[in-house]
């Protein structure tokens, strides 16, 4: 997925792909695209969740809304995954880890932190 097409999907359903047509969902992974990227650098606080694999399999290992997933070893997935990935996702603004904490904690730290990194700009 190029920048123009992440841009056109956020302005007809929002930036949360949950709301994109399905087909559109897998495209989701777009920060992994330099355009998509700098384009989100330049108009967006990024933002990444992150936790262990042990606990993201916690967490979705059963559902079968994770297209990726939807294979036997799951975990052997994750991990290739979180290698491939993380190094791009660590370009994010703002990083949490998420694996010991309530969400409502988490709200909070977010935005203390989206507050200091605004008042840095």
């Amino acid at each position: 997925m190029n920048a123009q097409r992440f841009q056109d999907l956020a302005e007809a359903y929002g930036a949360d792909p949950r709301r994109w047509p399905e087909g559109e969902r897998a495209a989701a992974g777009a920060f992994m695209d330099a355009d998509t990227r700098q384009l989100l650098k330049e108009k967006a606080i990024i933002i990444w969740l992150h936790a262990t694999i042990e606990t993201v399999l916690h967490r979705v290992g059963n559902k079968n809304t994770r297209p990726l997933l939807n294979q036997k070893n799951k975990r052997a997935i994750l991990e290739d995954l979180a290698a491939k990935r993380y190094p791009t996702y660590a370009e994010a603004d703002l990083k949490f880890d998420t694996t010991d904490i309530n969400h409502d904690t988490l709200i909070v730290k977010i935005i203390r932190e989206i507050k200091l990194l605004k008042n840095e700009k």
